[in-house]
């Protein structure tokens, strides 16, 4: 079995990073981070509730998102 990798996704209050990282989480470790706490829960929440079995976790510090991760998905 291959290793999965590990992706950060910083930012995800934006639309396009919260398609992406439920479309990560079906398949792969996902590391969420945004300054809003609001937001990181609710798609936290989403990804759990859509992918119960999904390896999603909120970061609080982006530097431990990106160290901890593979890749590192910036948005804007």
């Amino acid at each position: 079995m291959p290793n999965r990798r590990t992706f950060a996704v910083l930012g995800v209050s934006e639309t396009n990073s919260i398609f992406l990282a439920k479309q990560i989480a079906k398949t792969n470790p996902v590391l969420l981070f945004d300054h809003d706490a609001v937001v990181l829960n609710t798609v936290y929440s989403q990804i759990l509730s859509e992918h119960p079995n999904a390896n999603a976790e909120m970061m609080i510090c982006p530097t431990n998102a990106s160290w901890e991760a593979d890749v590192i998905i910036l948005s804007n």
